[in-house]
């Protein structure tokens, strides 16, 4: 795999996933566990398109794929402005919610994780650029 950009997913989107022991659970910030996320631009040698990946990167620098991740960004709590925790739940309902850990406040999402992928696919497309940083 030949990487031709790297761009961070920063702290203000968390990357959700099941733990392979409880994949009945609620997903939970992969990021919480120490790994890096970059969206990664990978040169397609054989292909007339290149590909953008979700990039996983342990603390020991060992690289993954992530095919079965959801970015989402942080929404600021409405009532007491904190940044909340994204929550996903394909088993109960509502099955897209964010948490305030300050005020206790839930808001019910519903999310497009295409949405989210789709705008870091431009923003790579653009040089790097991102409208929201």
């Amino acid at each position: 795999m030949k990487i031709k950009q790297l761009i961070p997913v920063t702290n203000d989107y968390a990357v959700l996933a099941t733990r392979k022991a409880h994949f009945g659970d609620p997903c939970y910030d992969r990021k919480l566990d120490d790994l890096a996320y970059f969206w990664a631009l990978l040169d397609s040698e054989d292909a007339c398109v290149d590909e953008v990946v979700l990039l996983e990167v342990a603390p020991d620098g060992y690289q993954e794929i992530c095919e079965r991740s959801l970015v989402v960004e942080r929404l600021i709590c409405p009532i007491c402005g904190q940044k909340m925790f994204p929550k996903y739940d394909s088993h109960h309902t509502p099955t897209s919610w964010q948490d305030c850990m300050g005020c206790g406040y839930m808001l019910d999402t519903s999310m497009d994780a295409t949405d989210t992928e789709d705008s870091c696919v431009q923003a790579i497309m653009r040089g790097g650029e991102n409208d929201g940083e």
